[in-house]
């Protein structure tokens, strides 16, 4: 199929001035025979604005005038990465005006009042009378359930949402293209996200994201899940569209660790860990307010020995990409903090100092999940008061 390209498409309003009319009794108007004029629909020069039907007219020219509906489908591009523009343009729901020269997906037929889109609006397959979209206008607007069908000549829903006043109002449902399950929701009041967001596995059906939206930012806790919909994979939390606290992800099929991150007020605050499937740290850095905090001097010493003898061996120490420069540097965190236990009395904490207060804090979190879950919840507040605690050289028991 043939991709619409924006930039290279004229606006509605200059795209429709050829229409004929075919009118008998009631007036029925081809859309090559229109014209739009402030957003209102007009046969050939006639000075009063159409009433009657209006036929064939693309989907794309009915959409590109249609501000709310844009924004749905900004918002499900971005929610389903997966989603292409061949698989957009196919089920006729782009909204970018098309011209002659390029083959349309769908074309509609629409009941016009006093010029305005009104009432129950049909678009069909090209060539077919296979229907692709049904939804509904009042006054030119979006009013009532859009249902999107999806383009492999089936009977199945990819996308049914519903608009009030030209904005989305209700649960938007999205379904896979390949297994037509449902894939995605999510709650929108008045072209605004505001509710549960949800997403499914589309082979599984079983629900793999959870998550809240206020006055179209993520708010409160978000969990991602295997497509068992019960191993927790992906956990975080936000405050006014911002990470707060601890962000862990998990492999899916052993459970293990495989990231680590901790965030106040949206910035990086803290450890940031990441582990490969075998459980091997293969990434550590301290973040303080969004910034990365230098490594020490004994870490710094560490990775020199390390490039020398890679330098030894190869003749060449510049080669050595960054990955594995983040895993040597994971690894001489780690061989620092067991160095720092290993002389430090089974009775004595070893000093906040010592250890370093992003991994101090680390701790407090990993003791205060042992106790209270590891799905818990960890606030701004308790990481100010555990970094406290940390300057004090107060260690969890």
């Amino acid at each position: 199929m043939t991709i619409l390209n924006p930039r290279k498409l004229p606006l509605l309003a200059a795209l429709v001035p050829t229409l004929v009319l075919t009118a008998c009794g009631a007036k029925v108007l081809d859309y090559r025979n229109v014209q739009v004029v402030d957003g209102k629909v007009y046969a050939g020069d006639a000075n009063d604005p159409l009433s009657g039907k209006l036929t064939n007219v693309p989907s794309a020219a009915i959409f590109s005038a249609q501000q709310g509906f844009k924004t749905t489908m900004r918002t499900m591009e971005k929610t389903l990465p997966a989603l292409t523009l061949e698989y957009i343009g196919a089920a006729g729901i782009d909204y970018f005006p098309t011209d002659a020269r390029i083959p349309v997906a769908a074309y509609c037929d629409a009941n016009v009042s006093s010029g305005y889109l009104d009432g129950k609006v049909i678009c069909k397959a090209a060539n077919t009378d296979r229907t692709l979209i049904t939804m509904t206008f009042t006054s030119g607007q979006l009013d009532g359930e859009l249902d999107s069908y999806a383009p492999d000549d089936t009977s199945h829903l990819f996308a049914k949402v519903t608009f009030r006043n030209g904005n989305a109002d209700g649960r938007m449902e999205v379904y896979s293209p390949s297994t037509h399950r449902l894939v995605h929701t999510m709650t929108w009041a008045n072209g605004v996200l505001n509710g549960e967001e949800e997403g499914f596995d589309e082979n599984t059906g079983n629900r793999v994201l959870q998550a809240s939206l206020v006055n179209g930012q993520y708010e409160g806790k978000m969990t991602g899940y295997a497509p068992d919909g019960k191993q927790a994979i992906y956990s975080a939390s936000f405050t006014n569209g911002l990470k707060q606290g601890v962000e862990e992800a998990f492999d899916p099929q052993t459970g293990k660790p495989a990231g680590h991150a901790e965030y106040v007020d949206g910035k990086l605050n803290g450890n940031v860990r990441r582990w490969n499937a075998d459980g091997k740290l293969t990434y550590e850095k301290d973040y303080r307010n969004g910034q990365e905090v230098p490594d020490s001097d004994a870490v710094n010493a560490c990775l020199d020995r390390r490039f020398t003898a890679f330098g030894n061996s190869t003749g060449n120490g510049e080669n050595v990409n960054a990955a594995e420069r983040d895993e040597w540097e994971a690894a001489c965190k780690e061989e620092q903090r067991v160095s720092i236990l290993s002389t430090t009395s089974p009775d004595q904490a070893a000093p906040a100092e010592s250890l370093g207060v992003d991994s101090c804090v680390s701790n407090w979190t990993t003791a205060y999940r042992r106790e209270n879950g590891d799905d818990s919840i960890v606030t701004a507040d308790q990481l100010a008061e555990w970094q406290a605690r940390c300057k004090e050289g107060k260690q969890p028991n």
